[in-house]
């Protein structure tokens, strides 16, 4: 084992950049998964975490103190309101075990960081300033190699967080827009003009868009479609809806360990479905109440809805285990 002195995210795009600039013939790929923006802190082989070793979110020494003062507007969905216990017993359920059985005398106020404090907030956003670097050192790069005209750039995250919204902290896993919605940027800068595209993406999108891209075959097993052509500005079939599925196996906190559901996205409506709670659905309409307060799973008025997003939820988990599905999506 070596030891390297320096800041993760520097060394990592350090290394990105000696490999992308290297003289060569043939093309090449290089995918960055950044530490940043997690805290420090030891996570076990199991998934769980040493919370003993927790330091926070810790900036690069040159960013420290940059947004220090600063405060976070709080959204409207911000803490567990009446009407979240009402309509999300599930979430609320957590939350109460969150906040009983010695949990936080077992993981203490800094990990649990019940309210996500602005302090928490600027020291995660000071981290974010060195991928930001790191990404313009990249470009700049590969433009002095006269590389960036030829070059692909996908910039991703695999998740959301919240910052409060329904009394959330640290959780990541509930299936609310917060944690479900991440950025997606692709760049191309000789094909590809600046374009804001209004169609669900997905992460299992990434591996056939760079399939394309490289103008190799994209196998049959592989699920996705590729968003090359959206980028380009060519005519395509988007989705009409998504599934979103989580399961507890994976070991995270012990008061969500029982948080399983799927969930789907359909139009402009979102409907869950708690694995482990049969009556326990919930349904949202993201155009008229984007902040997810008002689950109109049991208004009769939307029963007609609620049918859809079962229906529409079945097919497509029938299609994600390579099913046939019964309607088109």
């Amino acid at each position: 084992m070596q030891r390297v002195p320096g800041y993760i995210t520097d060394l990592l795009t350090d290394r990105a950049i000696e490999f992308a600039t290297r003289a060569r013939r043939t093309p090449f790929m290089v995918y960055i998964g950044h530490k940043a923006i997690h805290p420090q802190i030891v996570q076990r082989d199991d998934g769980t975490v040493d919370v003993s070793t927790n330091q926070g979110f810790v900036p690069a020494e040159r960013h420290r103190g940059k947004y220090a003062g600063k405060s976070y507007r709080r959204r409207s969905n911000f803490g567990l309101s009446a009407q979240d216990r009402a309509g999300k017993p599930v979430l609320a359920a957590a939350l109460a075990a969150k906040h009983s059985g010695g949990i936080a005398q077992q993981f203490g106020a800094e990990v649990l960081d019940e309210q996500v404090s602005d302090a928490t907030i600027q020291s995660r956003a000071e981290m974010m300033l060195a991928v930001d670097e790191g990404v313009g050192r990249l470009c700049a790069a590969l433009e002095e190699k006269a590389l960036l005209e030829n070059t692909l750039m996908v910039f991703m995250s695999d998740n959301g967080s919240f910052f409060g919204e329904h009394g959330l902290s640290v959780e990541r896993r509930f299936p609310y827009e917060e944690s479900i919605k991440s950025p997606l940027i692709i760049a191309h800068r000789a094909a590809i003009e600046p374009r804001r595209v209004d169609e669900f993406a997905l992460s299992i999108d990434i591996a056939p868009t760079l399939l394309e891209a490289a103008q190799a075959e994209i196998p049959r097993s592989v699920q996705g479609r590729s968003l090359l052509p959206f980028a380009l500005g060519r005519r395509a079939r988007g989705r009409d809806a998504f599934l979103v599925e989580y399961y507890g196996h994976e070991n995270p906190f012990p008061w969500i360990a029982n948080i399983d559901y799927r969930a789907v996205r359909f139009g402009r409506y979102k409907y869950i479905r708690w694995i482990r709670e049969d009556e326990a659905h919930e349904l949202y309409d993201l155009e008229t109440d984007p902040f997810e307060l008002r689950n109109l799973a049991a208004d009769p008025a939307h029963a007609a809805t609620v049918a859809r997003g079962r229906e529409t939820l079945a097919a497509l988990v029938l299609g994600s285990l390579g099913l046939p599905v019964t309607q088109p999506l």
